[in-house]
């Protein structure tokens, strides 16, 4: 939700000026429009917004172009993506950032941070039509006049509505029996982490847990200056989460927060309201560090790809793929968009000299010659390796506990090439459509 510059294509276009990247030897590359991820057909994107199942259809909206409005992505299936018109429009001088949604009856609601120069404050929308059209109501929700930072609402029901606030530093929990006039509760109980600067996008939700039936978690993103200082101890991390207790609608966090993603491109992630009892994540495929990496006139940037949230057993986090993507893809041939599988092991995958893995005894490396760090490591102690590249992003889940996420920039349908490591690689079964 924080928006430091304006973003410029990378060449000459409509949109505006161009301007070099140093050290991005992909510059010339214009990437045809991704397979499988969200990605807005002509705008720069980035937060995901309202994550929700509704209708027997999956929604993400998101937040799109300058100023700040939302667009709307719809699913069948977790696989296909329909890019449907623009949601909620900025208008009245207002932008529309960060916000939630969730059902009422067979109507749609979205809170969302509207904001001006002067000010950030929640307002409400509603829509009839499945997202199509909104309405935002009269008035304003909530607003606190002496906070700067006051923005990204996660609203859900638990016998009343219950609002997650991000307010500079803390997190703040509302209560309200209508939905419209809200009281402060008491305030999560979580610890910003030493470097950052800040809260933003915060998700209270319950994940499915193998022992207890389902686990209070937050999930936040951090403001941290310091995401790419070497010996950081979250590492590349930007979205954090920490498993709680949830009880008379105040969260307690058990213990210091734990890295999500470790990046280096993966911010703002939330989860599916309403998702019938699972935890899927979606978050932004970039950072804010060098968001203007991206080779491409007309549009910038994608969500990430959807994953399925557990804790298993011995109460780690687990993350995966969502299996509706397994079918997604076919031949063992270079392409646009492919997936590499492996049981673990020792050895090192390598996509075109754009990023490389190298998987050691005890240890995970991940080299990407243009990002902000080029080397990235961490810890590694054999298991599964499922690795998707998508023409502008690759993303690898380790163990189902490690989870990377970057942009890289073909020229042409590349198959990873592989050694030591025994595993499968397949295409995805169609071609992408032209950047144009």
């Amino acid at each position: 939700p924080r928006h430091p510059e304006r973003p410029q294509p990378l060449r000459p276009a409509r949109h505006g000026p161009s301007y070099p990247i140093p050290g991005n030897r992909y510059h010339s590359v214009v990437p045809p429009r991704p397979l499988l991820h969200v990605a807005d057909p002509s705008e720069w994107i980035n937060d995901p917004n309202g994550l929700v199942r509704f209708g027997g259809r999956w929604h993400a909206f998101y937040q799109r172009g300058h100023p700040k409005a939302w667009g709307h992505a719809v699913s069948d299936d977790l696989e296909g993506v329909d890019i449907r018109p623009g949601a909620l429009p900025a208008e009245d001088g207002e932008e529309r950032w960060s916000g939630s949604c969730l059902s009422d009856g067979d109507d749609l609601l979205a809170y969302y941070t509207a904001r001006t120069d002067a000010c950030q404050v929640q307002r409400r929308a509603r829509s009839v039509d499945g997202g199509e059209t909104w309405t935002t109501e009269p008035g304003v929700v909530l607003a606190d006049p002496t906070e700067p930072d006051f923005r990204d609402p996660k609203v859900f029901v638990k016998g009343s509505f219950v609002m997650v606030l991000a307010v500079g530093r803390s997190l703040r929990t509302y209560v309200s029996d209508d939905g419209r006039e809200w009281t402060r509760w008491s305030d999560p109980e979580i610890a910003l982490p030493d470097g950052a600067t800040g809260w933003e996008c915060p998700d209270l939700l319950q994940i499915p847990d193998d022992v207890h039936g389902s686990r209070w978690t937050m999930i936040a993103s951090l403001m941290d200056p310091t995401m790419f200082t070497p010996g950081r101890p979250l590492g590349t991390a930007g979205v954090v989460y920490a498993p709680g207790t949830f009880e008379e609608r105040r969260f307690v966090a058990e213990g210091p927060v734990k890295a999500l993603a470790q990046g280096p491109d993966e911010y703002a992630t939330i989860t599916f309201a309403e998702a019938g009892g699972r935890a899927i994540a979606m978050g932004w495929l970039a950072n804010w560090a060098d968001h203007r990496r991206f080779p491409s006139e007309t549009w910038k940037h994608v969500l990430t790809l959807p994953r399925e949230l557990r804790y298993d057993r011995e109460g780690e986090l687990r993350q995966h793929f969502v299996p509706e993507l397994d079918d997604a893809f076919g031949a063992d041939e270079p392409a646009w968009a492919g997936r590499f599988t492996s049981d673990g092991g020792t050895g090192s995958i390598d996509w075109a000299g754009l990023a490389r893995l190298d998987l050691e005894p005890g240890r995970w490396r991940l080299t990407v010659p243009d990002a902000p760090v080029p080397v990235y490591e961490g810890r590694y102690d054999g298991g599964r390796v499922d690795a998707i590249h998508d023409t502008t992003s690759l993303e690898i889940v380790l163990d189902e506990r490690t989870v990377l996420a970057t942009r890289i920039f073909p020229s042409e349908p590349i198959r990873p090439t592989v050694a030591k490591l025994a595993g499968r690689f397949a295409g995805r079964r169609r071609e992408p459509t032209s950047p144009a």
